[in-house]
């Protein structure tokens, strides 16, 4: 797939994350998910704040655009490599 994405111009995981943190955006990651599959702060990739969907909310309130993906495709270093 990567391969595939490269090939057609596509930025990459990596770039995309330098992208967004380059460019203020907060990547927030879900405390429910972490709890549900124990995972903890530190196996997160840098950038990434935690927390609930009060959190979230409290956030996008004032945001002009929210994205949501699942938290697990933000993901973590044990799943990506580690220099995302």
């Amino acid at each position: 797939m990567k391969k595939t994405l490269k090939n057609k111009g596509v930025a990459t995981i990596e770039e995309l994350r330098s992208i967004c943190l380059d460019s203020g955006v907060n990547l927030i990651g879900c405390q429910m998910t972490m709890d549900v599959f124990g995972f903890s702060k530190d196996e997160f990739i840098e950038g990434v704040n935690i927390g609930g969907a009060a959190t979230f909310l409290e956030f996008a309130m004032d945001a002009d655009i929210q994205l949501l993906f699942n938290s697990l495709q933000i993901h973590f270093k044990k799943c990506y490599n580690s220099s995302i």
